[in-house]
Formats: C-alpha cells, sequence, structure tokens
C-alpha cells in the first residue's frame, strides 16, 4: 500500500483573485455659501469706507477756488441754469434792461441778491424769477461759498399800501401802514422786512397783486 504525500500549497504565491471596479464618478466640491445677509454688511462697509476717505481727503486736502460757467435755458420769464453741482455761490451778470423786474435768485429776495453790478446768492437753486424778455445772461458757480443774513422778507407791488402779519395764529402787525415798513424797491416790486429773523410768517395786504414770502436768515 502506497501512501501519496502532497505538496503543501503556497497560499502566499498564488495570485489573489481580480474583482471587477466599478467606476466612480468624481464629486463636487461645493464652495461654502456667504447669507445674504453678510453680503449686504460687507457692501455697507466698502461704501463707508469710501465715503469716510472721500470726507478725510476733502478736510485735510485743500480744495483749488474754481469758478464754473453755466448753461441757462429760459422758459417765459424764469432762467434755469445747469452744469455744475449747486455747491457754493451762484453769480449772475444780467443786463440791466433784463433786470429791472427780477424779484427772486435763486430762492433769495432780490434785495438780498444784489452786490454792486452782478448778483449773487447761496448756490441751492440755480434760477432766475421776472426776466424781461431773452437777454444774453451769463451765469457761474464759484466754489467759494456765500452766507446771507436778512429778516423776514416779503415782496410785492405798490399796490398794496397796508399790512397785517400773522405767526402762528398770533397777529404781529395789525394793519400797518407800507411806509412804516423798511422796503427796497426794483423796478415794479417792493421788498419790505420787518425784524423776526428765521421766522416764517403770513402777510396779508390791501391789494390783489400776488405777496412773495421769503423766511429770514438769522
Amino acid at each position: 500500500m502506497r501512501i501519496k504525500i502532497r505538496k503543501p500549497i503556497d497560499i502566499e504565491s498564488q495570485p489573489l483573485p481580480k474583482l471587477p471596479i466599478e467606476p466612480r464618478e468624481p464629486k463636487e466640491v461645493k464652495e461654502p455659501k456667504v447669507p445674504m445677509s453678510n453680503k449686504i454688511v460687507y457692501c455697507v462697509i466698502f461704501i463707508t469706507c469710501l465715503l469716510s476717505i472721500r470726507i478725510v481727503i476733502n478736510i485735510f486736502l485743500p480744495q483749488p477756488h474754481t469758478i464754473k460757467k453755466l448753461k441757462c435755458q429760459q422758459h417765459q420769464r424764469k432762467l434755469t441754469c445747469s452744469g455744475a453741482a449747486p455747491v457754493g455761490t451762484f453769480v449772475l451778470e444780467i443786463p440791466k434792461k433784463c433786470s429791472g423786474s427780477v424779484y427772486d435768485v435763486g430762492g433769495f429776495p432780490f434785495s438780498v441778491a444784489k452786490h454792486g453790478d452782478v448778483f449773487k446768492v447761496p448756490a441751492k437753486k440755480l434760477y432766475v424769477k421776472n426776466l424781461n424778455g431773452n437777454c444774453d445772461v451769463k451765469a457761474y458757480i464759484d466754489s467759494a461759498p456765500l452766507q446771507l443774513h436778512y429778516p423776514f422778507t416779503w415782496i410785492t407791488t405798490n399796490q398794496h399800501t397796508v399790512f397785517t402779519v400773522m405767526h402762528g395764529g398770533k397777529v404781529l402787525v395789525d394793519s400797518v401802514s407800507a411806509t412804516l415798513f423798511d422796503s427796497t424797491a426794483r423796478g415794479p416790486w417792493i421788498a419790505y422786512t420787518y425784524d423776526i429773523p428765521g421766522t416764517s410768517a403770513t402777510v396779508i395786504g390791501d391789494g390783489t397783486d400776488v405777496i412773495h414770502i421769503y423766511d429770514g436768515v438769522s
């Protein structure tokens, strides 16, 4: 009887079975989303920084003195100008043949707007009211600031001979003759003043012509 002796199998030398490999799609790495509220905050911070830089520049760096010419258009008897920011002084050269009936320059009464041969007012509203005809008006913005101080003023014609001034339902002036008020005339217009600076009041006359009222600036 023969006994067969088998050789031991070397497991480590045997090749490993190949397993099928399934292809995998690469995963997209999504960047974290920035909340909308954070974006708004960043924008506000950015704009604030820009404004702060501009303010610092305007404060610490001297700005040059400039005078810019404006373009003006006339509709009926009102002249409106544009071409520069309303900052500084509104300056106008109006021929005498056209300026005789001007009563309002940039929202100020003519009695404080006239400076020699020109009109000058703080540049807030760039217009002139009640020109006579079409004239070659020259208008400018001067970067130098201008401050005007004047009492409560009203402008009307000599049709009114008596005035009543009221403020907050209280009568300050009761049917007083026009000759008792300080006044300045220009063409058909008369600018009257009363010593209540910075006060808004109502003026009632004894005529029918329009009354233009200007609050005082103290």
